[in-house]
């Protein structure tokens, strides 16, 4: 069946609002983060081994090490600026937290989860300066892909676009940037293609309904709430999958192509 792909509707433009303020209830000390996740600041010399300890500087204050095969002291500081915190919800209501990264086409687009919006016609983007929430409107959502196209927010920093690799092979190193459990600093995580082609059913315990994905990346890299519409860079530094759901042995993504082909919808290609 062809995915649907919908043009979001107009809505009210939400004001800017301070990251300490969307934050202010949830608990995201950077020692809380890096206990829960177990970020380490000393660990694995053998940079082949994939140890899927996720590594943070902004939270450690440690030099990354580099792992899978991945040189990420050379790759993550030319991508870094590529990918945002994602807040969906207004003033009234609880944020709903993700990670959002910037491509562009014709026109540049962040590009998240459907389920990050939570349905919202608009979304959330820390702001180069990881002080201030500027909100973009929704442009384009694809239920079915689980992908929304975000316009840059008005008056906001416009961040690096990445770039886009070609699809992984089995055995490939991979590695993600997000925003776990709210953290505002990136943490990375790492590991290797496993499976492509992978089909999952996932159940929304809220309301019992099933999201039926397919054509997905399995992958060792362990993900968690938060890193949802985050990319997948490959070892140089293009990225290849968008994160979605986290499994038993690491994470499944979406191929970066889906989300190019919204795009070019989104231009009338």
């Amino acid at each position: 069946m062809e995915a649907t792909f919908e043009r979001a509707t107009t809505a009210d433009t939400q004001a800017s609002r301070s990251l300490e303020d969307v934050l202010k209830d949830v608990p995201h000390s950077p020692i809380l983060i890096r206990n829960i996740l177990g970020i380490y600041s000393s660990g694995n010399t053998n940079p082949s081994v994939c140890d899927g300890v996720p590594q943070s500087p902004g939270i450690t204050g440690d030099k990354l090490q580099n792992n899978c095969d991945l040189n990420l002291t050379d790759i993550y500081p030319a991508v870094k600026d590529s990918v945002a915190q994602a807040i969906s919800g207004k003033e009234d209501e609880a944020a709903s937290f993700g990670t959002a990264f910037l491509v562009c086409d014709d026109k540049c687009y962040y590009v998240t989860n459907d389920h990050v919006s939570n349905n919202h016609d608009q979304v959330g983007i820390v702001d180069v300066d990881g002080k201030t929430v500027n909100y973009g409107k929704v442009v384009a959502r694809d239920p079915q892909l689980d992908l929304v196209l975000i316009e840059p927010p008005a008056g906001s920093n416009v961040r690096e676009p990445v770039k886009v690799g070609d699809a992984p092979k089995v055995g490939d190193s991979l590695f993600t940037v997000g925003h776990p459990l709210a953290s505002p600093d990136d943490v990375i995580t790492t590991g290797k293609v496993s499976k492509l082609g992978t089909t999952l059913d996932v159940k929304d315990p809220a309301n019992g309904t099933v999201q039926h994905y397919k054509d997905l990346i399995s992958s060792g890299v362990n993900v968690y709430p938060g890193n949802s519409g985050g990319p997948q860079f490959n070892d140089k530094g293009q990225v290849v999958g968008i994160e979605v759901v986290a499994t038993r042995g690491g994470s499944v993504s979406i191929p970066i192509q889906h989300a190019m082909d919204m795009i070019k919808k989104a231009e009338g290609k």
